[in-house]
């Protein structure tokens, strides 16, 4: 009995690492949340009504999410470096890692991205050129990328400090990882609902790109540039703003069963074609 039970328990690698990243979480919800308090309350002081204030966090919503996601990668890295004697630190990783991506990473990036823009091209009048468009469609591009990125920083130096375990973990490690990523941003974000697919169908593919070659960031780089901030600053899937600044909007229901598709389509050919084993 006790040996069967035994196959069931989790390495104490995985539960630190589930530890860190809910730790991270709750920081950086904390955070969010303290900024948009402190936001609010000096634009009280200034006997500003709500409706400027609302204005204004609408304005400035990515630099506040985005702050609170450095912010709290930054507290972590350092509780990580306290916690442990022996620690491989973030620019060490970094300066490790490698720079060029891989043959199967390249082409499922490029299968996915093609594929799903022409996907939703095919939907008709769906897409039409937004009038409204702005300069801020810059920073639509770069927080949707920051967005995912930092949590991967993270979850990369974790799994680099810790000892790796079996397929079976890392499938469980996964789902926990997008499980907890989820409810972060509900949370912190209650109004995603008609992006729920697409967080879940990012975060998955990055994770899965990480597992699979751990010592590969520019992998998850290319897959954020390529796919996720052009789907939020051009086509206007933008968590936050969704189509307010983006250079066009789209205005029916995404196609969820058609990408789903196209992502399982690459991901098989990404796993039967990429390395054997992660570096």
């Amino acid at each position: 009995m006790s040996a069967q039970s035994s196959d069931f328990d989790l390495p104490i690698g995985f539960r630190r690492i589930i530890a860190y990243y809910i730790g991270y979480c709750f920081i950086f919800f904390l955070s969010h949340l303290s900024l948009v308090s402190i936001v609010s309350f000096f634009h009280f002081l200034i006997d500003h009504d709500m409706h400027i204030i609302e204005n204004w966090l609408f304005t400035n919503a990515w630099e506040i999410i985005i702050l609170s996601k450095v912010f709290a990668s930054l507290i972590i890295i350092k509780a990580l470096k306290l916690n442990n004697y022996i620690v491989t630190n973030l620019w060490t990783i970094l300066k490790t890692d490698r720079w060029r991506p891989s043959f199967s990473a390249m082409v499922l990036l490029i299968f996915l991205s093609v594929f799903i823009f022409a996907l939703i091209l095919q939907f008709g009048k769906g897409i039409e050129f937004n009038e409204k468009s702005s300069v801020y469609g810059v920073t639509s591009y770069i927080g949707s990328i920051l967005f995912y990125l930092c949590d991967l920083l993270v979850i990369n130096i974790l799994l680099r400090n810790v000892v790796s375990f079996s397929k079976q973990k890392n499938s469980l490690l996964i789902f926990s990882l997008l499980s907890l990523f989820i409810i972060t941003t509900k949370v912190t974000l209650p109004h995603v609902d008609n992006f729920f697919f697409l967080i879940i169908f990012h975060f998955l593919t990055l994770l899965l790109l990480l597992f699979k070659e751990r010592r590969n960031i520019m992998n998850i780089i290319l897959y954020c540039c390529v796919v996720i901030g052009p789907l939020s600053s051009i086509l206007g899937f933008d968590l936050v703003w969704e189509n307010a600044h983006s250079v066009y909007q789209y205005n029916k229901t995404l196609p969820h069963l058609g990408m789903a598709g196209i992502w399982l389509i690459g991901i098989v050919y990404y796993f039967k074609t990429g390395p054997k084993n992660p570096a």
